[in-house]
């Protein structure tokens, strides 16, 4: 397996995440070996769900799934759920909202614009939720897809340049990637036969911003 978590900022502290995130990929493993079948191949909610549950086998990190925050009187109905709500310390929390594309990461341009457009929106829901953390975290899965099985080797190296380049020219917007790839030798439990693709992967962004 090739896995990492890269923060982008040596101005935040990202320890907490990346034990998560650690333990994501262990929990990953776990699913791919018990199951047969792909953890990150799914749905938005999907992939927030399994970054939950990385959390919650940690037995360290409080969190709310679809965390309710509709307010009350005059303010009733006007709130949005954000995808998830993680407290990592006492002073440290997190509203965590999440947007998922499905793309080949080979075009960079495409996938900077869809960064810029998915944190847009990610943002513009946590600006409608009540600022009851002291952290907002938008987070953007991208399950990417291969067509030739021979080529895994150069391909995921290209796409790890790509998530390097692009992360790097988007410093600023970014601050955080991390990445998991399966081995070759499980490839073939990454192929959908409807469409002819391999789904060998995800890649994963992260914008942090205070509430």
């Amino acid at each position: 397996m090739r896995h990492n978590f890269v923060p982008n900022s040596s101005m935040l502290d990202l320890k907490e995440l990346k034990k998560i995130f650690a333990e994501m990929w262990n929990y990953y493993d776990f699913y791919l070996t018990e199951t047969g079948d792909l953890p990150y191949w799914s749905t938005e909610m999907s992939n927030v769900g399994n970054f939950a549950v990385a959390a919650a086998r940690l037995k360290k990190y409080p969190l709310l799934l679809e965390y309710n925050t509709e307010g009350k009187g005059r303010t009733l109905g006007k709130y949005k759920r954000p995808d998830l709500w993680l407290q990592l310390s006492s002073k440290k929390s997190y509203l965590v909202e999440a947007k998922q594309c499905w793309l080949g990461l080979i075009d960079k341009d495409a996938l900077k614009d869809d960064i810029k457009d998915y944190f847009s929106e990610a943002g513009r829901q946590l600006k409608k939720v009540p600022k009851e953390s002291s952290r907002l975290l938008a987070l953007f899965f991208v399950p990417v897809y291969m067509r030739k099985r021979h080529l895994y080797e150069k391909q995921i190296e290209k796409y790890l340049e790509i998530l390097r380049v692009v992360s790097q020219e988007m410093k600023s917007k970014i601050s955080f990637y991390a990445y998991y790839f399966i081995d070759q030798k499980k490839l073939s439990k990454a192929y959908w036969k409807k469409e002819k693709y391999y789904y060998p992967g995800v890649a994963i962004f992260g914008k942090i911003r205070k509430a």
